[in-house]
C-alpha cells in the first residue's frame, strides 16, 4: 500500500470545465488564456475559498482563520519567519479538528492540547490552593497546606523563551477554551540568577529631646 502525501490547503481548479472545452483555432486558445488567466487573477482564491466553506480545516489559512476565530478560537499566529508561521497553521489545523471534533467535552484536557501543539514542553499548568482562614483570592497560594482546599483558579506559566507575540490574543481565547469557572491567569517564567550581592548597612545611634519650655 502506497502513502499518497496530502498538501493543504487543497487547490481547487475552478477552470477546469473551461480549460477543457474545445477550441478551434489558435486564436480562441489565445482568448481562452486570456480569460482563465483574467478568471484566476480576480475571483480565483475568492471562489476556492467558498469551495473550502464546508471543510474549513482543509482550506487556506484565511478561511481557517475566519472559522476558527469565528468559533471563538484565536490562536496566536507566529509570523517572525516562515517556518514558525507554516508550523502555527499545521498547529491550528489540528486544534481545530479536535475543537469541532471534543463538542462539549472541553476543558483543562483541550487546553493542555492547546498548550502543547503551540508550544511544546514550554508550560505549566498550576492549580491554585486556598486557606480557607485567610481572605480570597490574595492568599491563593500555589502548594497545597494543611486544610486547603482547591480553588478554580489555574496559572498558565510560559518559558522565557517563548514569542510574546500574540499572547493577549492568547488570553482572549484561553476564556473560552477552559469552563465557565475556571479563571485563569498567564505568566511568563523568567529566571533570576542569583548575583550573590550583600548590602550592609552602618550608622552612629544619635538621641534628640526638645527640653525648651515653650
Amino acid at each position: 500500500m502506497v502513502a499518497i502525501p496530502v498538501n493543504l490547503p487543497l487547490q481547487h481548479d475552478i477552470t477546469l470545465p473551461i480549460r477543457v472545452q474545445h477550441v478551434a483555432n489558435g486564436r480562441e486558445q489565445q482568448a481562452l488564456d486570456y480569460f482563465l488567466a483574467e478568471v484566476e487573477a480576480t475571483i480565483g482564491q475568492q471562489v476556492r475559498n467558498l469551495f473550502d466553506y464546508g471543510a474549513p480545516t482543509l482550506a487556506s489559512r484565511d478561511v481557517l482563520e475566519r472559522f476558527a476565530k469565528n468559533d471563538g478560537l484565536a490562536v496566536p499566529v507566529r509570523p517572525e519567519t516562515e517556518t514558525e508561521a507554516a508550523v502555527t497553521i499545521a498547529s491550528l489545523r489540528a486544534i481545530y479538528q479536535a475543537w469541532q471534533g471534543l463538542g462539549c467535552e472541553r476543558g483543562l484536557g483541550f487546553l493542555r492540547f492547546v498548550l502543547q501543539m503551540l508550544w511544546p514542553n514550554q508550560w505549566q499548568i498550576i492549580r491554585l490552593w486556598q486557606d480557607p482562614a485567610l481572605p480570597y483570592p490574595v492568599s491563593a497560594t500555589r502548594f497545597e497546606t494543611p486544610g486547603a482546599i482547591l480553588t478554580s483558579r489555574i496559572q498558565i506559566v510560559l518559558d522565557d523563551e517563548v514569542s510574546r507575540i500574540g499572547l493577549a490574543e492568547l488570553v482572549t481565547s484561553v476564556r473560552r477554551l477552559v469552563p465557565a469557572n475556571i479563571v485563569t491567569s498567564v505568566y511568563i517564567d523568567i529566571p533570576v540568577q542569583d548575583n550573590r550581592n550583600a548590602v550592609a548597612c552602618v550608622g552612629d545611634g544619635m538621641q534628640v529631646a526638645d527640653l525648651s519650655p515653650f
